[in-house]
């Protein structure tokens, strides 16, 4: 969603830019210098799992039993050991 709405916000400044070029000072954009990246995170005990959740790409849910999320990553991990055997573990 913040990646389409940044194409936006660029596509329609470059419009606007255009009407106004010859009220402005010439600026330049160098190919490269720009990059969007996208930082993924979920809350503990949630992750993202597009095997199991293929119609929800980057959508947090609720890490299965078996499973922990314990900071703000974008993933479940599986527990070393027999771990809780609950949904949504912040820890094994």
């Amino acid at each position: 969603m913040a990646l389409e709405k940044s194409r936006q916000y660029f596509k329609e400044e470059k419009e606007r830019l255009e009407d106004l070029h010859h009220l402005m000072l010439d600026f330049h954009y160098i190919g490269g210098s720009l990059k969007i990246i996208e930082d993924l995170f979920c809350r503990p005990g949630f992750g993202i799992n597009n095997v199991q959740h293929s119609t929800c790409f980057n959508c947090c849910v609720v890490c299965s039993p078996g499973e922990y999320s314990s900071t703000y990553e974008p993933y479940c991990k599986k527990c070393a050991h027999m771990g809780k055997e609950e949904y949504g573990a912040a820890y094994c």
